[in-house]
């Protein structure tokens, strides 16, 4: 799931209303000890940031001229196996025909690539690795045509401090140190805007802090643990068949309140507080993670976030991906092989498996006929139960920054079109990336691109009644839109449980059947659900389940 740098401060505040109570000092002044203490830390670590940045910018240099500097048929035979051969012909690379296992994964995700390269580093095996798309990277999408030579991201952007997989991966690669987009980042306030107009924070404060005070006694009641299909007490039930939407109109009577917490946990757990499960709620607030956990979507990686999949491609043997193969079926031998079906455009394909890692959604293996795998009700329910989130994104160049104009941080929270923004990178001074996430259908617009003009213009009036003028600084053809719910290869945005289903299909999705193994966000451990890092992770789980038969 996603937290941003607005949610790491709520919990540092819900962290100090838990101590004034313990204390009984006035909230106010344990947050504001709290509050200096993390500015100091801040201030130390963009101090070490600075003094790294000299080395950061020769690694993405480095990084850029080696990418240009690739053998030429070795980059043509990874990328372009697909356009090369005109079907396929079922073959799987063996690293020894005599022992090897033959391998097929399918995804060419950070999931599914990560446990394609780990089981290639471990054992010498070489997993052959299937792509419905014409490129690697699954969601992870970096927009690379920005005014003065400057990237954002399409799909997931942060990385945060606490997530160390796909940290010390980038740094097993050799990629370099991460960009710390928090480098020269400001102390200025957010914006809230609701019921057309401007709230203070102060506003909020008692119907939020009543919300998280009902969670908080709900995490209690419901064990202090994470409800699955498998274990979950009657409480947690009751509370997995309440909406979030209901949940929260329980908790608090203060309508903007409710405007709030239903804005952010859209964005945050991808679907609408009416069609999410209360208890996702319950678990983050509640004091699931801890105050200061480290959740803070601080880092990416240099050259933009899908330059890993490149390089864990790039890790493989020549041949190794296969770009624009769909999985259309797959079905359990007699002999305890697999065998796969994939459509490459022109004719269906059988590929003969050993072992299996399916790296891609629910919500796309869904769409493939498992009817002969062999697989438990169990998956077979969170297969086609599981939701993926309805959220957009927005990617907006200006040409200077009318929130800091304004004394303000960029980071909004609102119930206009633009749902919560926040700006992309502090480290360079102008042009400015500023993000929005939302979850509007945005109906037949195209899944990714440049954003139509209506789009533009009904989002620009947003964004003019949260600092007004602002789009007059817009840099023209700089304003992108990814609908990810229109994504023909995800249909969502990231995976979240609707009511119902935490005790119903929480925890089934990761479970090997036979010997399929599954990987991606929607299979990590709870915490790390929704995130690079959950996709990485889960990634090096299946590479460890089949090297360890």
């Amino acid at each position: 799931m996603a937290v941003d740098r607005f949610r790491a401060r709520m919990l540092r505040l819900r962290a100090a209303e838990r101590l004034s109570r313990a204390q009984r000092v006035p909230v106010e002044e344990v947050f504001g000890r709290r509050e200096e203490a993390h500015a100091r830390e801040l201030a130390r670590s963009l101090e070490r940031s600075a003094e790294l940045e000299d080395q950061r910018r020769d690694t993405i240099a480095q990084l850029q001229e080696a990418v240009g500097r690739r053998d030429f048929l070795r980059r043509s035979a990874l990328f372009g196996a697909a356009a090369a051969v005109p079907g396929l012909s079922g073959w799987t690379p063996r690293a020894n025909a005599a022992t090897a296992p033959r391998i097929v994964v399918v995804g060419a995700g950070f999931a599914g690539l990560t446990a394609a390269y780990r089981i290639y580093k471990l054992k010498g095996w070489v997993p052959a690795v299937y792509e419905a798309q014409d490129r690697v990277g699954g969601r992870a999408r970096t927009i690379r045509t920005g005014a003065g030579g400057q990237y954002t991201e399409a799909g997931p952007s942060g990385i945060s401090s606490n997530e160390a997989t796909i940290k010390s991966l980038v740094g097993e690669l050799g990629l370099g140190p991460l960009v710390d987009t928090f480098l020269n980042y400001t102390s200025a306030d957010d914006l809230y805007f609701f019921g057309g107009r401007k709230i203070a924070w102060s506003a909020l404060a008692a119907g939020t802090t009543a919300f998280y005070n009902q969670c908080e006694a709900d995490w209690v009641k419901i064990g202090k643990t994470i409800p699955s299909y498998a274990a979950s007490n009657a409480w947690a039930k009751v509370k997995d068949s309440q909406s979030l939407s209901s949940y929260i109109d329980a908790a608090t009577t203060d309508a903007n309140a409710r405007s709030y917490l239903k804005a952010i946990f859209a964005q945050e757990y991808g679907g609408t507080a009416d069609l999410t499960s209360s208890l996702h709620a319950i678990l983050e607030e509640g004091s699931f993670w801890g105050p200061e956990a480290g959740y803070d979507e601080r880092y990416a990686v240099p050259g933009g976030n899908d330059t890993l999949a490149t390089a864990l491609a790039a890790q493989l043997p020549a041949g190794s991906v296969r770009l624009s193969q769909q999985l259309r079926a797959i079905r359990r031998n007699a002999d305890k092989t697999y065998t796969l079906t994939f459509n490459g455009g022109k004719a269906n394909a059988d590929v003969v498996a050993d072992r299996v890692v399916l790296g891609i959604p629910f919500s796309i293996l869904r769409t493939v006929d498992c009817s002969r795998a062999g697989f438990s009700a169990a998956k077979l329910r969170a297969i086609q139960n599981e939701k993926m989130g309805s959220n957009a994104k927005l990617n907006i160049q200006f040409k200077s920054r009318p929130w800091s104009d304004a004394k303000q941080s960029g980071d909004s929270t609102s119930d206009l079109v633009t749902g919560a923004t926040w700006q992309a990178s502090y480290q360079s001074q102008s042009p400015a990336w500023l993000l929005a996430l939302n979850n509007r259908n945005y109906g037949s617009a195209a899944a990714h691109g440049l954003a139509s003009a209506s789009v533009i213009a009904e989002t620009n009036v947003a964004i003019d009644k949260l600092w007004p003028g602002s789009s007059q600084r817009e840099i023209s053809g700089q304003f992108y839109l990814d609908n990810w719910p229109a994504d023909p290869w995800v249909k969502g945005s990231y995976a979240f449980y609707g009511p119902g289903g935490f005790t119903t299909i929480g925890g089934a999705e990761a479970g090997r059947e036979g010997n399929v193994h599954f990987a991606g966000e929607h299979t990590a451990p709870y915490p790390s659900r929704g995130t690079m890092d959950g996709a990485v992770q889960s990634g090096e789980r299946c590479a460890k389940e089949i090297v360890g038969y």
